[in-house]
């Protein structure tokens, strides 16, 4: 992987700002950075150039960084976020933005000091298996548990990381280098090297190895290839020298070649615990990787943060730069820092004076002290240990006999191991030492805010807290969100302690304001909003009797409790009149009496105009409609309807006096037909039938006499 500008000062997704590179491996460059938006010190594991050019690694990559970031819990390193990362003009690099740990690698401690006595070793796998136990519960199997895998952070409290990771590694076509295979292979369970399905008792396997090493200094199975590695991991079951003491038969049951002779990680717990009870407590364990981050801090504002820097503007380190050993590998044959390791870059000749802040541990329990015992999920006796679970009662006898307890093992009993509480005390030639602390276990109360409260109970359930739950309304939160905590978020509390939960009903309480109301459109919106309530569906149908524009009805999408009310932003669905439903005007009114016309449209609440005009059709006959058949019109519209009053009438001519053929003339000048002439054509008209002046229609027939 060449060497690419992502140093001090660099923004990631426009969130994480870096200041410093933390370590280097084959697969990822890990930084040191701060989260602009929560204001915390994070780690940014950036993946090789090559990972982002495979697209089956980048499916499986999403999905499980998506996944991981679900789990919490205090053995578990925790995925913030994740993302790809544009870089220069190559492709976007994924990245996760994970828990910042300043206190080291498990191979770093293994590499750098003595090995472990079995109770260093048993605390180191009691806090791993609890972490496991979790995971897997969670439906999350690790694939790669080695001492590389193995994190502290400062207050000497392991991590378990890169969950998910190793099983998208796995999918990808681009290929890690021999020495990271190497090291990968010398903890796998056989069924790994066998290419079968791996569950969760892979990992308990592989954790074993990793005990086993940190007591012995030696991998067991391991060979100079992965071929001779895997083959003889699948020969038998491990042995474990005596020398590991009440710790030795704990490992070999976890190191069987079947997995179903082996425990799951939560009957690991229990075991580690009984073993505990006739073990010596342990010594101080050096943390050689543990820099604090005022150290760091101030190395990085003088410049002096990293032994391998460019000489850009912005320091980095490539694949090729190392923080432990001349060629990049550790023992195991993975190369330093992560996601194989994480070693704090600083300059080999810098000499740093630090005052560490002081830190509190709890008040001493008493030795054997049932209370703390009971604490801690187990109940010793006097006997082999029977241990209660979340599932039922588990029995796990140590040996083939149980050893009857002696004043003497009374006396060397370390409840102190159901806290394996790590805390830093100083600084002392660049290591930092681990005090067991004798006390309940006890966890930072995590942020749960915003979380539906059957997850938030869950989540702080997982961590050994009971909750307890109030309710309150707030405006702008969803019914069962958790919108406030007690004690607040990163408030150290013992196991067993309770934490309350503030859990919302949703927004405050308000009276609908236009239930009932008559008014229009405008004056509903307004009253609504004025409340605090919003507008849900609208409809508009015809109404007989409410006004077009006007309120008919509304209706809640939630019932109002006792008093009327109702949440805040609570949808009010309204139903506005359109007035009344239009009329529809009959077909074949004209031509029809207008006595018949009248009573169908009053039938339809229409109002009838009726005009009369002069017509050859019979008197009170419709003419005539201002509206054509079968238009609609609203209700109450006036029809105006012409009917007739019969043909016009005019008065018969007065031609008395005058010839026949002078008044022919004057007759059908007016438009009358002479019917006749009775007498002498030439004589003078003497009589007019009918009478002179009697109305008659034109086209009439009158009769003359002649003389």
């Amino acid at each position: 992987m060449s060497s690419r500008p992502f140093g001090q000062g660099s923004i990631v997704a426009g969130r994480y700002r870096i200041i410093a590179p933390l370590g280097s491996g084959a697969s990822a460059r890990v930084f040191l950075a701060d989260d602009l938006q929560l204001g915390r010190r994070v780690a940014v594991k950036v993946l090789h150039e090559a990972l982002a050019e495979d697209r089956t690694f980048l499916k499986r990559f999403k999905a499980e960084a998506h996944s991981a970031a679900a789990l919490n819990h205090p053995n578990v390193m925790h995925v913030y976020d994740s993302g790809d990362a544009t870089v220069d003009e190559g492709p976007p690099l994924p990245f996760l933005v994970m828990e910042f740990v300043g206190g080291g690698s498990l191979r770093a401690v293994l590499d750098s000091g003595p090995p472990f006595s079995p109770s260093q070793a048993l605390v180191v796998g009691l806090d791993a298996a609890r972490g496991l136990e979790y995971a897997h519960q969670h439906g999350f199997v690790h694939r790669d548990i080695k001492p590389a895998n193995l994190l502290f952070g400062e207050e000497g409290r392991l991590r378990i990381a890169d969950f998910g990771l190793a099983r998208a590694l796995a999918e990808a076509t681009w290929t890690e280098p021999e020495g990271v295979l190497l090291g990968t292979a010398k903890y796998s369970a056989p069924e790994q090297a066998l290419g079968k399905a791996v569950d969760g008792r892979s990992d308990v396997y592989s954790l074993a190895l990793v005990l086993v090493e940190a007591v012995t200094g030696e991998v067991p199975f391991a060979r100079d290839s992965i071929q001779g590695t895997l083959l003889a991991r699948t020969e038998r079951d491990l042995e474990v020298p005596r020398s590991l003491g009440r710790l030795a038969p704990v490992l070999e049951r976890a190191g069987r070649l079947d997995p179903d002779l082996r425990p799951d990680a939560g009957e690991l717990v229990i075991a580690f615990l009984a073993a505990s009870e006739d073990m010596d407590r342990p010594k101080p364990i050096g943390l050689p990787g543990a820099i604090p981050v005022q150290v760091l801090e101030m190395m990085v504002d003088q410049g002096k943060a990293s032994a391998a820097t460019d000489t850009d503007e912005h320091p980095v380190v490539d694949s090729e730069t190392t923080t432990e050993t001349d060629d990049g590998a550790d023992d195991d044959g993975e190369p330093d820092g992560l996601p194989d390791d994480i070693t704090l870059l600083a300059a080999a000749d810098q000499t740093a004076v630090v005052t560490l802040p002081v830190v509190r541990t709890a008040p001493t329990a008493p030795a054997a002290s049932t209370a703390s015992v009971a604490t801690a999920s187990t109940t010793p006796t006097d006997a082999a240990p029977a241990v209660e679970t979340p599932t039922g009662r588990v029995d796990i006898p140590l040996d083939d006999s149980t050893p009857e307890a002696t004043a003497e093992a009374t006396s060397r009993r370390w409840p102190w191991v159901l806290a394996a509480i790590l805390l830093i005390g100083g600084l002392v030639g660049g290591a930092a030492y681990w005090w067991v602390a004798i006390r309940i276990p006890s966890h930072a109360v995590i942020d749960v805010g915003g979380m539906p409260v059957k997850q938030a109970t869950r989540e702080l359930e997982d961590l050994g807290f009971k909750v307890t739950s109030s309710f309150v309304r707030k405006d702008g939160t969803e019914a069962d969100e958790v919108v406030g905590q007690k004690p607040k978020v990163g408030t150290e509390l013992e196991e067993g302690r309770t934490v309350e939960l503030m859990v919302s009903l949703g927004n405050t309480l308000v009276t609908v304001p236009v239930r009932d109301a008559t008014m229009d459109e405008a004056t509903v919106t307004t009253r609504l909003d004025e409340a605090g309530l919003v507008v849900g569906s609208r409809t508009n149908p015809f109404d007989e009797t409410v006004p077009a524009g006007f309120l008919i009805s509304s209706a809640l999408s939630v019932a109002p409790d006792a008093s009327g009310q109702v949440p805040k932003e609570t949808p009010v669905d309204i139903v506005i009149s359109a007035g009344p439903q239009p009329r529809i005007i009959p077909p074949s009114l004209v031509g029809q009496p207008i006595a018949e016309v009248q009573r169908q449209l009053e039938a339809i609440q229409l109002k009838v105009n009726v005009t009369q005009e002069f017509s050859d059709e019979p008197i009170d006959t419709v003419l005539r409609l201002n509206y054509s058949d079968n238009t609609e019109v609203p209700r109450d519209t006036v029809v105006e309807v012409a009917t007739s009053k019969g043909p016009e009438l005019f008065p018969i001519p007065n031609v008395l006096g005058q010839t026949g053929a002078q008044a022919g003339a004057t007759l059908e000048a007016q438009g009358f037909r002479v019917a006749g002439v009775t007498g002498s054509p030439s004589g003078k008209v003497v009589g007019i039938a009918p009478p002179a002046g009697e109305l008659h229609p034109k086209g009439t027939s009158v009769q003359l006499l002649t003389n």
